[in-house]
């Protein structure tokens, strides 16, 4: 009776641990399924954000580059030439003169521009519209990946008329007097 007892008692422990090993599978089966889908969907995310990116960095680039190939293929003489060509490629974006230092800038983001530079400013007589004339060259070095180039080149032109304008502004300093030694007793 006594094998008879262990056998059965033996069985029942091995089914219950068959039992506990089949669940225990099926959870972990389960939470590698949850943690699959969580790391996948993130990465799926994120790739689907750097796609979206990439496509409007390539739209907007492609947009500013019709543009300055524009300028080269139609021989721009004046700023409304340009403004034309701006219109053609992309209607909701104006490009902006500056009439200080005679560069007109076509800027669809920050990064992504185009300056162009003219010699003098034309005015039409009838309706008193002021354009840069006389086209003189095309800086793209924010096409080509370095914006700050640009920018450190218009605040170069920038600092340069402050300067002159501080310099036209201040008195020209007074002469310094000669300072006298001071005359002491001589300790011992």
């Amino acid at each position: 009776m006594n094998v008879k007892v262990f056998s059965i008692v033996f069985t029942c422990v091995a089914a219950l641990l068959l039992v506990m090993i089949l669940v225990q599978k099926n959870g972990y089966a389960s939470q590698a399924n949850d943690a699959y889908a969580k790391s996948s969907g993130a990465y799926q995310k994120y790739g689907s954000s750097t796609l979206e990116y990439v496509s409007t960095n390539i739209m907007l680039s492609k947009q500013v580059w019709a543009v300055a190939c524009g300028v080269a293929e139609k021989g721009v003489k004046t700023s409304s030439d340009i403004k034309a060509i701006e219109r053609a490629v992309a209607p909701s974006v104006k490009g902006s003169d500056n009439f200080k230092t005679l560069v007109h800038r076509f800027e669809i983001a920050p990064s992504y521009f185009i300056e162009a530079s003219f010699k003098s400013i034309s005015e039409d007589k009838k309706t008193n519209l002021k354009t840069l004339a006389g086209y003189s060259g095309l800086n793209i070095s924010a096409l080509q990946g370095n914006p700050s180039a640009a920018a450190a080149e218009e605040e170069l032109d920038e600092d340069e008329e402050g300067e002159e304008e501080v310099a036209a502004e201040a008195p020209a300093p007074a002469p310094k007097k000669a300072a006298k030694g001071k005359k002491g007793k001589k300790r011992k």
